[in-house]
């Protein structure tokens, strides 16, 4: 059984000691942007991006589907009648992004803390009026590679919001299905 510094610079290329210390500095360079901060501080954790985030709403009821796309955070409320609301926010590295939507739909300071930390493991959360839901999504690039991409739903009375570490465009079945009225889910509600 080969040791860690060798399974680590077999699968980068480098000189085993090389790739064992780029690791292990990747990981501490990650870590230390939380450290000494209070539980909840609103920190991008993950790879560093300078694009836009892209914040969609969709609001749909048995006979009619609504696409909007979001550029005032001031202008998103949550639904106030049966209709249901469907928002996607793609990219989670502008945090004053999210600390819009915990204002808007009143979420708790630590699960935006764990949506901003792309390396969240997976998990289920019931908070109070609400559950949250932090999965990995397996997608394949176009060369046939595996790629990683962080997604988390936070489901209420009415609504779903899903915030993708990136903005791919993985709901497209969904929002065709949605704009379509085919099947039942428009009928269904958020859950």
């Amino acid at each position: 059984m080969p040791n860690e510094k060798e399974c680590v610079g077999s699968r980068l290329d480098l000189p085993q000691e090389s790739a064992y210390k780029l690791a292990t500095m990747k990981l501490v360079q990650k870590r230390s942007k939380k450290t000494g901060l209070s539980p909840g501080t609103l920190i991008h954790i993950g790879e560093t991006r300078t694009d836009s985030v892209t914040v969609t709403r969709f609001n749909y009821a048995g006979t009619h589907c609504d696409e909007q796309v979001v550029t005032d955070m001031e202008a998103l409320q949550p639904p106030a009648d049966e209709t249901v609301t469907w928002v996607n926010v793609g990219g989670v590295h502008k945090v004053e992004v999210l600390e819009g939507f915990g204002k808007c739909f009143g979420l708790h300071p630590l699960l935006l803390e764990d949506i901003a930390n792309t390396d969240q493991r997976p998990k289920l959360d019931d908070y109070e009026g609400y559950l949250f839901l932090v999965m990995k999504m397996l997608t394949t690039s176009d060369r046939g590679d595996i790629l990683v991409e962080q997604v988390s739903f936070v489901l209420g009375r009415n609504y779903v919001l899903s915030f993708q570490e990136n903005g791919t465009d993985v709901f497209g079945a969904v929002r065709d299905r949605l704009k379509g009225g085919k099947g039942r889910l428009r009928q269904n509600g958020s859950d």
